[in-house]
């Protein structure tokens, strides 16, 4: 369970450092675009697996696969 994360999560690990965190429609933009995974639809609620957060965005960014900027 430690893998899934919220919006808020995404919203945190897409934060570039000295810059605000993107907002709703920004992440929704970048999952159009495919630098988003997928969310899992758990109720209302959009959850979202971390590591694969981490992996579309480090491929963005292109940072090594296993870098994680928290």
């Amino acid at each position: 369970m430690n893998d899934i994360i919220t919006l808020d999560g995404v919203k945190e690990l897409w934060t570039l450092p000295g810059k605000r965190p993107p907002s709703t429609t920004t992440i929704w933009h970048y999952r159009r675009q495919g630098r988003v995974p997928q969310p899992i639809k758990a109720g209302r609620d959009n959850l979202y697996r971390r590591s694969e957060v981490v992996r579309l965005r480090n491929r963005h960014l292109g940072l090594p696969p296993e870098t994680d900027m928290q």
